[in-house]
């Protein structure tokens, strides 16, 4: 995850239909901007649910009036209602969207894929509220809602990792999946389809592992330095992931540290933690508690983020 930059993130607060979409998840941009086509994840209660999500269709009413629109880009502080071509959203989630570390990251699993699906570009398409898409031929197995697909021109992978957002038949009408010998429409929130293109829908092994966040935590002061850094935090206080963590912050868990929104180091230690002067076992961190953390990364400056983390398997 080293390199990977945090572009905002986003609390469910309700959720808006949109023709062919249904019910999207809508909520206030927090921590910077939204443009369309970032990736995303989402973590429920700070645990983190799925990844390489799409923030493929921003949707907002107008200013004045109640006509949907799209949007290019969403700026801090605006409401938006977004697809990210994950079905089973919920209020409170978290919807954080962020810039790949590597590009080669999308190589690494590629001999664990299984193919789902592929299809022929005939002509591209546009939705008003949907975005870019391409009508069809379906040519093998099923593409449906949701899937991973990569775009493929000349036999090269022009573009990956992206989502299926919205599936309609030939017809127009939206649709679950299309099978092999069917026509009907794709709309994936990428610009560049070609007549010609292939769409490639795959499969990933369910991983094994997943992690649960405390709150992320800004540093105000350093008070020592070495191989531990010991810090004064506070924890930002829009990113509170669950109201009631079941557990604290605690020595032991593990930890990335940001600068400038960037992930520069993971995989650290929290070596210790006191909130007022008490060295406690565990703590549970809410927006206005001041905490002093050690943490094995002695390049830790002001203004630096520390993101606590625990390992756990994923859930079935």
């Amino acid at each position: 995850m080293i390199g990977e930059e945090r572009l905002c993130w986003m609390r469910v607060a309700s959720f808006r239909e949109v023709p062919g979409f249904g019910d999207l998840p809508q909520g206030w941009v927090q921590a910077g901007h939204l443009p369309r086509g970032a990736r995303a994840r989402l973590l429920r209660g700070g645990v983190l649910i799925a990844e390489d999500l799409r923030a493929g269709a921003l949707i907002r009413e107008k200013i004045i009036g109640t006509r949907l629109e799209p949007r290019e880009k969403i700026g801090e502080f605006r409401r938006v209602a977004v697809a990210t071509g994950h079905g089973e959203v919920r209020t409170d989630d978290h919807i954080e969207v962020y810039t790949r570390a590597e590009p080669a990251e999308a190589d690494r699993h590629r001999a664990e894929e299984h193919p789902l699906g592929r299809a022929t570009v005939r002509e591209t398409t546009e939705d008003p509220l949907a975005g870019p898409g391409a009508r069809v031929d379906a040519a093998e197995g099923r593409l449906r809602a949701g899937d991973r697909v990569r775009i493929v021109r000349g036999g090269r992978p022009v573009a990956g990792a992206l989502r299926l957002l919205l599936l309609a038949d030939e017809a127009g009408a939206p649709a679950g999946e299309l099978a092999a010998g069917g026509r009907g429409s794709l709309y994936l929130g990428h610009p560049d389809l070609r007549p010609g293109d292939t769409v490639l829908a795959y499969g990933v092994p369910a991983p094994e592992r997943t992690e649960a966040r405390t709150p992320t935590l800004s540093v105000t002061d350093i008070e020592s330095a070495g191989e531990v850094a010991r810090a004064v935090v506070l924890p930002i206080r829009s990113y509170v992931l669950s109201p009631d963590p079941v557990e604290g912050l605690a020595a032991g868990h593990r930890a990335r540290v940001l600068r400038d929104k960037t992930v520069i180091a993971d995989g650290l230690t929290i070596g210790g933690v006191s909130a007022m002067g008490l060295l406690e076992q565990s703590i549970r961190v809410n927006a206005d508690n001041k905490l002093r953390v050690g943490i094995d990364f002695p390049d830790l400056r002001k203004g630096d983020w520390i993101e606590p983390y625990r390992v756990l398997p994923a859930r079935e």
